[in-house]
């Protein structure tokens, strides 16, 4: 059966989906709590179109910090408040030199690695990254 629709469509633009995806990821200070962030950018998201869970999983388990020098994830001490949000870019060289390299190779990261992790790859202690990209998965 045929018939009429009287939905209005909307169109989106969806670079400004984008660039307010970007603002959101940022890195920086934490302005507003992990829930708040959280609705924000799942609404943002949304805007686009369907998404794995799994990319927002991983981007949240790495993203907010309690105490930047120490590397203190805020997934592991959720009873302090987090003090510091990786962006998008920063994140992967945060974690491991090893890391950065792999997933944005360029300046910033070729001088960030440090030679020393290179010769100690600790094999039975890789990232979920590099068990992926080394196959052991």
């Amino acid at each position: 059966m045929f018939g009429e629709d009287n939905l209005t469509v909307y169109n989106q633009d969806v670079i400004s989906v984008v660039e307010d995806i970007k603002k959101i990821l940022r890195q920086g200070s934490v302005t507003t709590g992990v829930v708040p962030y959280y609705i924000d950018l799942m609404t943002a998201l949304l805007e686009v179109g369907n998404l794995y869970s799994s990319f927002v999983e991983i981007l949240f388990a790495n993203m907010f910090v309690v105490d930047y020098d120490k590397k203190i994830f805020w997934r592991y001490r959720q009873d302090l408040l987090p003090t510091f949000k990786l962006g998008d870019k920063m994140m992967a060289a945060y974690i491991s030199s090893r890391i950065g390299l792999l997933y944005q190779p360029n300046k910033n990261t070729i001088e960030q690695v440090d030679l020393e992790e290179l010769d100690e790859i600790d094999l039975e202690n890789l990232t979920i990254y590099e068990k992926i990209y080394l196959s052991r998965v």
